[in-house]
């Protein structure tokens, strides 16, 4: 009983260690971005160009990690800046 116990802890213990490691990945390269680039980046509006996006090339939305896609995140901020913020 105990062994389970402590097999669930530990399984739980770890998927919360990679949801951190991941998290912060992407807020150091998001932070990276707006200061090299000057800008505020909403997340709400970051994750809506991103789902946007899929939807018109017609990738699978992945609910689990809303800033995955199948371009890079420089090329994703890139677009995300010229349409928020690059407006003339």
């Amino acid at each position: 009983m105990v062994l389970a116990f402590s097999f669930v802890i530990g399984f739980f213990f770890g998927v919360l260690t990679i949801d951190i490691a991941h998290s912060i990945d992407l807020v150091v390269k998001l932070r990276k971005f707006a200061k090299e680039n000057e800008i505020v980046v909403k997340f709400e509006e970051l994750k809506s160009h991103i789902r946007e996006g899929q939807e018109r090339r017609k990738e699978k939305i992945n609910y689990i990690f809303a800033f995955k896609t199948k371009k890079l995140l420089t090329d994703t901020l890139a677009e995300y800046k010229l349409k928020y913020f690059d407006k003339k």
